[in-house]
């Protein structure tokens, strides 16, 4: 759903916790991936990236900016992908959806 990257040019990237879906669907024990999460009702997609980031990393975000979509192969969905800049809090990971965090270089 989201990229977050701050000043010191890193990103954010997470891993998720280990499940039967998770392992079925990546195949790898030790993958790490975007912020994802889903849309409530009533809110918009901006809502949403600011909602999911700081619920599943504890950090808040700002400057959302759009970066693409693609179809998701379920029916009834959407996958969009967005950037956003680190704003402010450290990461505390909601143990329920993220095994790991970890800002990362960009090189």
């Amino acid at each position: 759903m989201a990229t977050v990257s701050n000043s010191s040019h890193r990103s954010y990237t997470s891993r998720a916790t280990k499940s039967f879906w998770y392992m079925l669907v990546t195949l790898k024990t030790d993958f790490y991936g975007l912020v994802a999460g889903f849309v409530e009702t009533g809110e918009t997609l901006e809502e949403a990236v600011h909602r999911e980031v700081e619920e599943e990393t504890g950090i808040k975000i700002k400057n959302i900016r759009y970066f693409g979509s693609q179809p998701w192969p379920y029916p009834c969905g959407l996958m969009v992908g967005f950037n956003a800049d680190y704003d402010s809090g450290n990461i505390h990971l909601q143990q329920s959806e993220l095994s790991k965090g970890a800002w990362l270089y960009q090189r």
